[in-house]
């Protein structure tokens, strides 16, 4: 049976450490700051010393203790183990059943998901959560609860199993939740009760009633609009690239995932976003009520529009007051923000103000301001330039034959259209390319840029930078190129991707279909995972091989340089033209 690795991360801040599919021994110091660490598949053990760090389980039955401050830890599935000392830790046990120690520090957010999707192998089971103090919040998130004392422990039973709070009796504690009523008597009516709907399609449409839906979009349905209309609402979203629109209401909106624009509409409502969630967009408008917004990003967006917000602190909160209604910005003292609208104060403004712009006509040139633009385009045989600021570039077109370029900033790119034609420019760019986005090019210029793909026969280049390319299930025969720096390339399933990693020391993951991956003399040294039988690795350059039978990896090296298989379980290898035996 393979053994996993040891990775012991000393020196490098923003690092990406990686597990593989076994027990591995993850461990990030001091100086690893904003690292990312993932245990993959097995019982891994992760140990973190770094602020700021993003901390993933994955699969299996984890230990991870952590021991420093603003720190994110999602333990995955499996019944985990996760012990931290420090302040301002966001902490998801993740589905199975999971034992959470408080140990030190305050402030801290614990997340758990009370609903059941259909086909949400993620769901939550029997936590235990220990030294839970009066600073704490437990946000239970997409559904109700019920609250009991066993002895000196709260117990939150939920639809998906139960919360014990231990020693949590004659305790302050700071429950983030719908608690189900506890009347014995209750009356709906067909005229005041909405719709409970499910939802797994992606690309699809969901529309609620002017009464009080509870929707869930479960995880993999990406792409989907969800509308509600009047009534207090209830949406919990787990795919990417949703557009959530709950009308007037009270509502509650809990998304877990990345790249949506939520518009909560009229009313006092919540907005709960995953710590873990990235590039998503909260829409207010003056006159929408006095909202609340949980978890809210550095690289998330808030947009207010309709008249100027001042600011101030409350505690660990911000307040944005924009006319009559307030947004509440819940722990967000000392964070990054990034708000899209007019501040009256004249001290200083958060985003320069750009130009928005819808385009319905084929065959035409549109050009951004120097400020932060945000432009859509239906027509066919279309160039959008959005200059110098954060563009977002948006193209759903039928047609084909668009351009998109980001030039300075840090922008986003995003079409639907085939044939699209990506420049990102200068600026840490991220890229999407749909489904229907097919024989495109995106060039990702200069910057660390992210990349995902479900487009097929793309050709995508990342350009200077470290940048991560993720080429999805659905991204069929595209060609992966990282270009300079040290990158990050995934193959998406079964199809017949090409990976390129170019100059650097980069990291390529194949899929399960038939990949070619390409090294070129002076690439650097490149680790690629999950090379099958089916694979091809094409080699330009003199090299020697050899084989470490305790890993499992194969070594190819070329000088000072060296391609590494790791935990390879095949035995056959096919390099250029040559087949390859571990006997």
């Amino acid at each position: 049976m393979a053994s996993g690795k040891t990775i012991n991360n000393k020196t490098t801040p923003y690092a990406y450490l990686y597990g593989t599919l076994y027990a591995d021994k993850i461990s990030n110091s001091s100086k690893g700051v904003s690292s990312t660490i993932s245990g993959s598949s097995g019982n891994d053990t992760i140990t973190n010393y770094a602020s700021k760090a993003k901390i993933d389980g994955g699969e299996g039955n984890d230990k991870i203790s952590n021991y420093a401050s603003n720190v994110s830890i999602n333990g995955g599935a499996g019944n985990d183990k996760i012990e931290s000392n420090g302040s301002s830790v966001t902490i998801m046990g993740g589905a199975g059943n999971d034992t959470i120690s408080l140990t030190g520090g305050s402030k801290r957010l614990l997340q758990y998901l009370a609903y059941s999707p259909v086909t949400d192998a993620w769901k939550h089971g029997n936590d235990k959560i220990y030294g839970f103090g009066s600073t704490d919040t437990l946000s239970i998130e997409g559904g109700t609860y019920s609250s009991q004392t066993s002895g000196s422990d709260v117990i939150l039973t939920t639809s998906n199993g139960k919360i014990t709070i231990v020693g949590g009796k004659g305790k302050t504690l700071n429950i983030k939740g719908t608690k189900a009523s506890t009347s014995t008597k209750t009356t709906t009516t067909s005229s005041s009760t909405g719709k409970n709907i499910q939802n797994n399609t992606p690309y699809k449409t969901v529309s609620g009633t002017s009464y009080a839906d509870k929707i869930t979009n479960n995880y993999a349905a990406h792409d989907v609009t969800i509308t509600t209309g009047a009534g207090n609402d209830t949406v919990s979203n787990s795919g990417k690239y949703c557009k959530i629109d709950t009308g007037a209401g009270n509502d509650s909106i809990y998304s877990n995932n990345d790249y949506c624009t939520i518009n909560a509409g009229a009313g006092n409502d919540t907005v709960s976003l995953y710590s873990f969630a990235i590039k998503n967009v909260i829409q207010y408008a003056s006159g929408d009520g006095n909202d609340k917004i949980y978890n809210i990003g550095s690289k998330d967006t808030l947009s207010i529009t309709g008249g100027s917000y001042t600011r101030s602190t409350v505690g660990s909160d911000v307040v944005l007051t924009v006319g009559s209604g307030k947004i509440t910005l819940v722990g967000g003292k000392g964070k990054t923000l990034n708000i899209k609208g007019t501040q009256a104060s004249t001290t200083s403004t958060t985003s320069s103000k750009g130009a928005s712009y819808t385009n319905k006509n084929s065959n035409k040139k549109i050009t951004g301001t120097s400020g932060a633009d945000t432009l859509y385009n239906y027509g066919g045989n279309v160039s959008m330039n959005g200059g110098a600021g954060n563009d977002n570039l948006v193209s759903f077109s039928d047609g084909s034959k668009v351009t998109l370029v980001g030039g300075a900033g840090n922008d986003t790119l995003q079409s639907w259209s085939a044939r699209t034609k990506f420049d990102g420019g200068d600026g840490a760019d991220y890229f999407y390319a749909g489904s229907s986005a097919n024989y495109s090019t995106v060039l990702g210029g200069a910057g660390n840029d992210s990349v995902t793909n479900y487009g097929s026969y793309n050709s995508i280049l990342g350009g200077a930078g470290s940048d991560t390319i993720e080429n999805t299930s659905l991204g069929k025969y595209s060609t992966l190129n990282g270009g300079e720096g040290n990158d990050v390339l995934k193959a998406g399933g079964a199809s017949y991707d090409t990976l390129i990693g170019g100059k650097g020391n980069d990291t390529l993951w194949g899929g399960s279909g038939a990949d070619t991956f390409i090294y070129g003399s002076g690439d650097g040294s490149d680790t690629i995972h999950g090379f099958g039988s089916n694979d091809l690795l094409q080699i330009t350059g003199t090299f020697s091989a050899s084989y470490n039978k305790n890993s499992g990896d194969v070594f190819f090296k070329f000088g000072s340089d060296t391609i590494t298989l790791k935990n390879s379980t095949t035995t056959t290898f096919h390099v250029n033209n040559k087949t390859y035996r571990i006997k």
